[in-house]
């Protein structure tokens, strides 16, 4: 079994030297073009002064060079910090220097992002390839020894609240977190990944590692037009395909092929990020008959925390499952007991996927990670656990659903309110194309419940008939109190609703 990053490449070179790795359009590079490469890669780092544990930023559009870059970095010993490409420049800025990297692998593209300062050493994709391309001119120093438990990755994340915090991660973490969804997903050599989610999104990133741990083929998919897409699955006869609802969405809407199409290669596709509304989970079973759907939950923090296996779809399609394997989930209330059937709490995770804290941020940190509160012989008290902000609630078989985050449940006249039932009640009205529901804060009430609505092409609707159909599916103190039409709703970077903006009264809207 692998236990740090270089070797998951490593050892695919030695098992697969001449199958491809990795796929762009109709570029493509081997297992063992990809080692030597980042090899290469690694000892002109060491050359630059990279020393183990240094931070190095990755600002690259999907690619092979970021792939590549990321071995690379792991392989000298220091800290990858994938670097989403749509940040600003005072963003991209803010990362460099919170996590005070050294190094910055990037392209002509993105290189005005990057403010030159004293001791940054920027490395451009042009040069990277004559590294590549003639090693010799890259001679360096003996790579740092490396172990499971040093630093691998910092990931910063979407910023809910203030800054964006970087989720700091090791090796074990990452190649844990491959193994255990390779076991689960049943991954094989034979095996070819469609990646459309970003590599600063642990869901991303965890779509290189978990399919090169099995030696299978990673195909770059970089434009997100559901045509392009489709494409992609027809024509590199892709057998697996991790989404967040709103790439499900798009595929879905009229103009798409995807329901015109059949996918006889796909043998899966996961969910993950947020939850995908019945209405469209219908419709992904009806176009993908013979595709495995796995739905998924996990935080940044804890990687990957639940399953539900497909064969359970029909019975709970809103389940987000129990957990995967080698994690221990509990369920809290306030009083830090377990919750029963039924009752909603804190979704607790313990093992080995945790994080090891926020990068210089130990206030943060001392929030999340807490001692396991469960202590025995065999489970030390002092062993760390997440605590994920997420309430769920667990029914008699144990299967558990997502209820809504902590800080954004909605309390309205005294009721403890799931924006997520609301939303489902939204999804019902033939027309509207996504849903989200945010509390207002209210003196008289507490919360006033505000619901921001997305139509699809040519519907028209208005507020009452919104309004009216909600009293007629949901309890009086469910029913929103204002309905809020936009365009499109705002995203994170890692593509799911974006709630805190429409907090802030992002996009005021028609209607």
């Amino acid at each position: 079994m692998e236990l740090i990053v270089p070797e998951i490449l490593e050892h695919r070179a030695v098992d697969y030297p001449d199958k491809a790795a990795v796929i762009l359009g109709s570029g493509c590079i081997t297992y063992r073009e990809l080692n030597e490469g980042s090899n290469a890669l690694a000892k002109y780092l060491i050359r630059v002064g990279i020393n183990k544990s240094d931070r190095v930023g990755i600002l690259l559009e999907k690619s092979i060079e970021a792939i590549l870059s990321i071995y690379a970095v792991a392989k000298c010993g220091g800290v990858f910090v994938p670097i989403n490409q749509r940040l600003t420049r005072d963003q991209v800025m803010y990362n460099v220097k919170h996590c005070s990297m050294k190094c910055v692998i990037t392209s002509d593209r993105y290189a005005a992002k990057i403010h030159r300062t004293k001791g940054l050493h920027i490395l451009n994709t042009s040069a990277l390839q004559n590294i590549i391309k003639d090693p010799s001119t890259s001679p360096g120093g003996r790579p740092a020894r490396v172990v499971e438990t040093d630093l691998a990755a910092i990931l910063y994340t979407s910023g809910s609240t203030g800054y964006p915090k970087g989720v700091v991660l090791n090796h074990r973490n990452l190649v844990s977190g491959a193994h255990i969804v390779a076991r689960y997903l049943e991954n094989s050599f034979t095996d070819r990944i469609i990646s459309v989610l970003p590599f600063s999104f642990d869901y991303g990133l965890n779509q290189i590692l978990t399919c090169h741990l099995v030696g299978g083929t990673l195909v770059l998919q970089q434009s997100m037009y559901p045509k392009h897409i489709c494409d992609t699955l027809v024509q590199e006869r892709i057998t697996g395909f991790a989404g967040v609802p709103t790439i499900w969405v798009q595929l879905l809407q009229r103009y798409s092929p995807f329901k015109r199409l059949s996918f006889p290669d796909l043998r899966y596709i996961t969910n993950s990020g947020d939850t995908v509304p019945l209405r469209y989970l219908k419709q992904l079973r009806e176009v993908l008959t013979e595709t495995r759907i796995y739905l998924m939950y996990g935080l940044t923090e804890a990687f990957r925390s639940t399953y539900l296996p497909p064969e359970e779809l029909e019975k709970r399609p809103t389940s987000i499952g129990k957990a995967i394997p080698n994690v221990d989930i509990h369920v809290l209330n306030e009083r830090g007991k377990e919750c029963g059937p039924g009752e909603s709490g804190e979704l607790v995770h313990r093992g080995a996927n945790i994080f090891q804290g926020y990068w210089n941020d130990p206030e943060a940190t001392a929030k999340v990670l807490k001692p396991f509160p469960f202590g025995s012989e065999e489970i030390p008290r002092k062993e760390m656990a997440v605590y994920s902000g997420d309430i769920v609630t667990r029914d008699e078989d144990g299967f558990l659903y997502f209820i809504g985050r902590k800080d954004h449940l909605i309390k309205s006249a005294g009721f403890r309110i799931s924006s997520q039932e609301i939303e489902d009640a939204l999804y019902q009205i033939k027309g509207i194309k996504e849903a989200a529901v945010i509390g207002i804060e209210d003196d008289m009430l507490g919360h006033k419940i505000r619901a921001f609505v997305s139509l699809g092409d040519g519907v028209k609707l208005c507020e009452k008939e919104v309004i009216d159909f909600c009293a007629e599916r949901l309890p009086n103190y469910m029913v929103p109190h204002m309905i809020v039409f936009l365009d499109n709703l705002p995203r994170t970077l890692n593509k799911k609703i974006d709630r805190v903006a429409l907090k802030r009264g992002c996009g005021h809207g028609h209607g």
